[in-house]
């Protein structure tokens, strides 16, 4: 059998491009069976689908729901519940909470992704910061109490934050 330089070539090219494919969906179905490790104590299956921009969605409980906001330089919003609210917000300057008192600060990967947890008295926050960041804050509603321990969790949070899909174009 006669091999010339191209057809090698193409022919590794292809097997390239076999392996990329196959990794790519070998990654997304391990992000999801991360996913749903990290949520089977909730229903996410229930959950809302949300997509603030073309550049991420994210799940959360129906119970959230989202409120009216205008940002001038990002895209932002809240999702306001009984008990808890969830900020969100995508940009070049976005709070790092480098100046705030934090309980704890844990890498959280996900998907491919690689973000901060960081634990505050009062919040949980979602830190990613990739070209634009993206910060998520989960805190305690104004006059809620943490009572139920599914308020203010770091299982909720993240299970909410590894629902987090960044869409490439």
């Amino acid at each position: 059998m006669v091999f010339n330089g191209r057809g090698d070539n193409l022919s590794t090219l292809r097997k390239v491009k076999l392996l990329l494919v196959t990794s790519l969906f070998s990654m997304v179905c391990l992000g999801q069976a991360l996913a749903n490790n990290l949520c089977d104590q909730f229903k996410i299956d229930t959950w809302q689908r949300l997509c603030p921009t073309s550049k991420f969605c994210f799940s959360h409980p129906k119970w959230l729901t989202p409120q009216h906001s205008v940002m001038i330089d990002s895209v932002a919003g809240v999702l306001q519940g009984e008990q808890l609210v969830l900020t969100y917000e995508l940009g070049q300057y976005i709070n790092n909470f480098a100046n705030i008192s934090t309980k704890q600060r844990q890498l959280f990967s996900y998907n491919g992704a690689h973000a901060v947890l960081i634990t505050t008295a009062d919040k949980i926050a979602y830190l990613h910061k990739h070209g634009e960041g993206l910060l998520m804050t989960m805190s305690l509603a104004k006059g809620a109490n943490n009572n139920d321990d599914l308020l203010l969790s770091l299982p909720l949070a993240k299970c909410l934050y590894s629902t987090v899909y960044y869409r490439t174009k």
